[in-house]
């Protein structure tokens, strides 16, 4: 098992090191009190989205057991985007394939996980709602929706 740790360990890093040396559709990436487990994502906001010009700060949650287990994702409550699929009042993200249900270990990378997070932002998911208020107000009432996603950009 200590092995098997130690191979995970590796691959993070890695993954870690490559996703900071890219910076993937301008995000940045830093480990939050040098843990590697977790990580500050700070998200420039799509320019084809009602968040373009606005800058998101998330954390991402990496359990040890990564890359068996997914990654969970919470935006900071003081950048919360107005968003169907974030929880308005925590920040968690609902990214259907990051649910242990649809969890592919060998299909899926950090590089994929921090895109997807970007792409979110400009095409959310009606699928994986976190709020149904939402949903409705983004299907029915969009140019609402829309208005008060502008809103929360800072």
């Amino acid at each position: 098992m200590v092995s098997l740790q130690k191979q995970y360990t590796k691959r993070l890093q890695k993954e870690f090191v490559s996703l900071q040396e890219s910076q993937p559709r301008g995000i940045t990436l830093s480990l939050v009190d040098d843990n590697l487990h977790l990580w500050r994502a700070v998200i420039p906001g799509p320019e084809d989205s009602p968040y373009s010009g606005g800058t998101f700060t998330a954390q991402i949650y990496i359990p040890e057991e990564y890359p068996l287990k997914p990654p969970t994702i919470s935006f900071d409550t003081d950048s919360i985007p107005y968003h169907l699929n974030v929880h308005q009042t925590f920040g968690q993200v609902c990214l259907g394939f990051l649910t242990d249900d649809n969890w592919s270990p060998a299909a899926t990378s950090m590089e994929q996980i921090v895109n997807a997070l970007f792409s979110l932002l400009a095409r959310p998911e009606p699928g994986n709602s976190m709020d149904h208020e939402l949903l409705n107000q983004y299907t029915h009432f969009r140019y609402n929706y829309d208005h008060n996603a502008r809103a929360s950009v800072k």
